[in-house]
């Protein structure tokens, strides 16, 4: 048996120190990475100091950047981007004439929701990372992933995409407008205390005064302005694209959190201020993951585009009469295709050189899963890392070097040997769906 190079993800967020020359180049560095800006450009309106995310905002204030979930937003557009709002819009490509209406309406939070797209994909990358679809082609494309050719297909990855991208610019936008980064729009007003009586019980909750809420109101209306304006033409394919980015964004509003800081002697919480905040952005995504697993096939012969698409029913089952789909489902209409061999037009970067897992063959990321037939080498991959650290008084640490080596398991070049479908590992069989029910209800 042979070994595998490890294949190793890189889940942090990579900065770039911007020096606020404003050059033309350096906003195009911006657009064209996915990476994060440092710079000191755009405060939060009031000039209060930041206050921790543990211990919540003070009323009136805003959130400062350190309560920002999985992936940092700590970092902030450069004053320049806010002032030239043509050369934001006009860098990114792939926008409809719509959507760079809008962007040149609200550039300040176009900018921001070209953040929370970076943060969909970087998530993406890490829920499918063991995956042979990993959305690594993604990072090669723009800022904005909707020009990729994925997108424009309607296979199940496709509406995993669509959910969270609209999730992923929902939850920055609401974010941005509690830090004070966007002139649009503020702290959201709902927010409430829980006062408590000397013997200890809770009384009645009075909507007086709360910490800075994270605006998410104001950030799925944005969404649906900027997102959901791509879906012009009225065939069934739009309409999918809207249901999946609605799902997306519903989901990210059923894990909005409400934390609290106690006030009183010694933190006795005789006065609790509560706000309501995003969650983890990583919590949202592993939801619209277990959704993907689940999501519905449309059964339909030929969509108004003209793609044919599957048709018919898993064996052994009944089809379920025809009904309204879930808010929170997710719709596909084409077949996906193995994603082991490398193709543009698929957006697929095949799984030759990935690492792979060694064991059960049932296990997410196994080779036998991945490998397409190609089969696997071992490889030894060897590294320096500091070990047995002695701290000294004061203030210095010595640490050895130690040789660190791992043997991991790598796809071989090459062309197939098996039939990939035969080792495809598909989630459980889709049911379906009539498309001529599929919207019934309001979404």
């Amino acid at each position: 048996m042979k070994p595998v190079m490890d294949h190793l993800e890189n889940d942090g967020v990579t900065h770039i120190a911007n020096d606020g020359a404003g050059t033309l180049e350096n906003e195009k560095n911006y657009y064209s990475s996915f990476t994060r800006l440092e710079s000191d450009g755009l405060r939060p309106r009031n000039n209060t100091s930041p206050t921790h995310p543990d211990e919540g905002p003070s009323m009136g204030s805003k959130l400062d950047g350190a309560d920002t979930g999985q992936i940092s937003r700590d970092n902030i557009l450069p004053s320049h981007f806010k002032l030239n709002s043509a050369l934001t819009c006009r860098l990114v490509g792939g926008l409809t004439r719509e959507q760079r209406a809008v962007c040149n309406e609200e550039p300040d939070a176009a900018a921001i929701a070209f953040e929370g797209l970076q943060m969909a994909v970087k998530e993406c990358q890490h829920q499918f990372r063991w995956h042979r679809w990993n959305c690594s082609s993604l990072i090669a494309k723009s800022t904005n992933p909707h020009s990729s050719a994925i997108m424009k297909r309607g296979f199940r990855e496709s509406a995993y995409l669509y959910a969270l991208t609209s999730a992923g610019v929902a939850h920055a936008i609401a974010r941005a407008c509690a830090q004070g980064r966007l002139l649009s729009c503020g702290c959201d007003s709902l927010g409430y205390r829980t006062l408590h009586d000397p013997r200890g019980r809770t009384r009645a909750n009075k909507w007086e005064w709360s910490g800075c809420s994270h605006n998410l109101a104001y950030g799925i209306e944005f969404t649906k302005k900027f997102l959901d304006v791509r879906e012009q033409v009225d065939d069934l394919q739009s309409k999918i694209n809207v249901h999946n980015n609605n799902a997306g964004r519903t989901i990210l509003s059923s894990h909005m959190e409400v934390r609290c800081k106690c006030h009183g002697l010694s933190g006795s919480c005789q006065l609790r201020t509560c706000w309501r905040a995003t969650p983890d952005f990583r919590v949202v995504a592993s939801t619209i993951k277990r959704q993907y697993r689940k999501a519905l096939l449309v059964a339909q012969e030929e969509l108004n585009n003209g793609m044919s698409v599957l048709r018919g029913r898993p064996r052994g089952k009944r089809r379920s009469r025809a009904k309204p789909a879930p808010k929170t489902s997710l719709l596909f209409f084409e077949k996906s295709p193995s994603f082991c061999d490398a193709d543009p037009r698929m957006d697929s970067s095949g799984t030759s050189g990935r690492v792979c897992r060694i064991g059960r063959t049932s296990r997410t990321g196994s080779c036998d899963l991945l490998c397409c037939g190609r089969g696997h080498a071992l490889i030894r991959r060897s590294s320096i890392k500091p070990c047995n650290c002695t701290f000294h008084w004061c203030c210095r640490v010595d640490c050895e070097k130690c040789h660190d080596d791992k043997w991991v398991a790598m796809i071989n070049c090459g062309l197939n040997t098996t039939k990939p479908d035969a080792l495809v590992r598909r989630p459980s069989p889709p049911d379906y769906i009539a498309s001529s029910q599929l919207f019934s209800t309001t979404q």
